[in-house]
């Protein structure tokens, strides 16, 4: 009798451990991705505050736009923040996954707000 109260026991302790591992990984992965989220808010709300209103409208942070000859070509704030993120990949750099998610965000808000976000390298019309 005793032996299977011990294992019952034994048992019951099993299912507690797993069930806290369960739990524990849960938060973990709860947190992560609420880091990243709330990263990609903050990211999206930067971009509708410090970039322009409109496609070609300056914003509070200048447009970075170089002058090359007839061309000129426009590093759009989704394409810094896509090519930090790249390179973050690549080489291995360690960020936070708030930063993660804000250069995400960055990029959402590029990509969604302007229609001309793909027009990197353009012709000047004189």
């Amino acid at each position: 009798m005793t032996k299977k109260i011990t294992e019952a026991i034994k048992k019951a302790v099993q299912k507690i451990k797993a069930n806290y591992v369960l739990v524990l990984l849960s938060l973990i992965f709860l947190y992560s991705s609420l880091s990243i989220y709330m990263g990609m808010i903050l990211g999206y709300l930067s971009g509708r505050i410090f970039a322009g209103k409109k496609e070609k409208e300056q914003g509070i942070i200048k447009s970075l736009i170089i002058h090359l000859k007839d061309w000129q070509i426009h590093i759009h704030h989704w394409f810094w923040a896509v090519g930090l993120l790249a390179l973050a990949f690549v080489f291995n750099w360690y960020f936070p996954k708030l930063a993660y998610g804000f250069l995400g965000g960055v990029a959402l808000h590029g990509f969604y707000s302007y229609g001309d976000w793909y027009k990197i390298i353009t012709k000047i019309v004189k």
